[in-house]
């Protein structure tokens, strides 16, 4: 699949990952050099791009390339003077859902795509009732310790009481969690929690913790 997708697309410097999405920077194939050609417009630009993922829509996971739309749009010179172009789609929302972390990145040179990373996903299973609703997941974190860090990095812990629970906010999404032979997408809550400087993902079914990051910078 790999070596069928750099035949294919001779001028990506980037490869598939092993669940044959668009990622991976592979340097086992050597992608050669787009002769210079010239500027591309925006336009020409964005519709090189939609080309592409039309081409390649088990590649990309863009089931429907009109869905996507850009959220960054920039063009520079690189080294020769050759312009090249960047574009970053919006994430991906399935069924009003928004799918974490989603945003698929794509970079062009004289015309031609030579950078594809990240995917959506073609299908995703919504469940038609949840167990986990705001009020449980608020007694699942009610006293969990979350740690931030000091400039030394050494961890602070925060321990999340009602009051900090108050002030938090909740967003159902997809969140896909991907272990070393699958990508499992769950329907999660995003809680944010401004008074300990955290975000955690609780799975809408479960109440498991499925991840967590510190809004704070140490």
């Amino acid at each position: 699949m790999k070596t069928k997708f750099a035949v294919d697309n001779p001028f990506l410097s980037t490869s598939l990952t092993i669940f044959g999405f668009c990622g991976n920077w592979d340097f086992l194939f050597s992608a050669s050099w787009p002769s210079k050609v010239p500027d591309l417009t925006e336009s020409e630009a964005r519709n090189t791009i939609m080309n592409f993922i039309t081409k390649n829509s088990k590649q990309t996971g863009v089931v429907n390339p009109s869905d996507l739309t850009f959220i960054r749009v920039e063009s520079s010179r690189v080294y020769d003077g050759s312009l090249s172009w960047f574009l970053l789609s919006r994430t991906q929302v399935y069924n009003g859902l928004e799918v974490y972390n989603s945003n698929i990145r794509f970079n062009l040179i004289n015309g031609k795509m030579t950078n594809c990373q990240g995917n959506w996903f073609p299908v995703i299973y919504i469940p038609s009732r949840i167990n986990v609703d705001e009020v449980k997941v608020k007694s699942l974190l009610l006293n969990k310790t979350v740690y931030l860090s000091d400039i030394m990095g050494r961890p602070i812990p925060m321990t999340i009481t009602v009051k900090n629970l108050e002030s938090a906010t909740f967003t159902k999404l997809i969140c896909p969690i991907e272990t070393a032979n699958k990508i499992n997408l769950h329907v999660a809550w995003q809680v944010n929690i401004p008074d300990v400087y955290y975000v955690i993902f609780v799975d809408v079914m479960t109440g498991e913790t499925l991840g967590s990051y510190p809004t704070a910078l140490s």
